[in-house]
């Protein structure tokens, strides 16, 4: 079986940069029992790190399987990855960090620009001198500014919260039964083997004579039988005679 991964192998997300963590973790359990507590233990895990059960599907049979995934705050990931580690026989994990920063800074700094524009357009507005159409082309330009502003917002707080919170994903699965190796006979098994195939064969060969045999003798009997009874009366009219 493979030892469990310390905690110190698994790499920490940056604390100053924004940054996706997601890791993957198969384990073995002894049984269903253990599965069903494995998994709870999953959960409750989670949820005393600060994190959420995202998904949760299981079955139970000869060969039950779990799988779960979670939300857990990425500054705690590595404690994380060490609880769930050890509910079962690790089998395989895998932690992939990528690096958000970059569209972070950039939704930021489109937020700044934006901000900028709306400002001077929205002075502009509140002045006296403006024609009807020159206010209603500020106005449509405001507005789109705006929108544009909204959706850079959502999206670097999109990125934040994905930053927030590293994806763990839990795959339990029952340890498989251990195949029977057929063991090679011995040359005293083969021996043996080979006499009782040979008095099989003997066997059948007595038994397939016997049927034949037995209706010939049958019937070569009740002949026999028959010419001495006409024999006998032959003999006893000659003697009439």
């Amino acid at each position: 079986r493979a030892a469990p991964l310390p905690s110190a192998g698994v790499p920490a997300p940056a604390a100053d940069r924004a940054q996706r963590v997601s890791a993957t973790l198969s384990l073995e359990v002894k049984d269903t029992d253990a599965l069903s507590a494995a998994t709870q233990r999953a959960i409750s895990t989670t949820r005393a790190l600060g994190g959420y059960l995202l998904t949760v599907s299981y079955g139970s049979g000869e060969s039950g399987a779990a799988s779960l995934v979670l939300k857990v705050p990425s500054g705690r990931v590595q404690e994380a990855l060490a609880e769930l580690s050890a509910l079962g026989t690790i089998t395989s994990q895998n932690v992939q960090i990528d690096d958000l920063q970059e569209s972070l800074d950039a939704a930021n700094r489109r937020i700044n620009v934006l901000r900028k524009r709306i400002a001077s357009i929205t002075a502009k507005l509140e002045g006296t001198s403006l024609s009807t159409d020159e206010r209603t082309g500020l106005e449509v330009t405001l507005q789109s500014l705006r929108d544009e502003l909204a959706g850079n917002r959502q999206s670097a707080q999109a990125i934040r919260g994905e930053a927030a919170f590293a994806t763990i994903r839990v795959d339990l699965r029952t340890e498989a039964e251990e195949e029977v190796v057929p063991v090679a006979p011995s040359r005293v098994d083969r021996a043996v083997d080979d006499a009782v195939r040979i008095l099989a064969i003997e066997g059948i060969v007595l038994l397939y004579a016997l049927v034949v045999a037995v209706p010939l003798l049958l019937v070569g009997g009740l002949l026999w039988v028959a010419f001495r009874g006409l024999g006998r009366r032959s003999r006893e009219r000659l003697l009439e005679a």
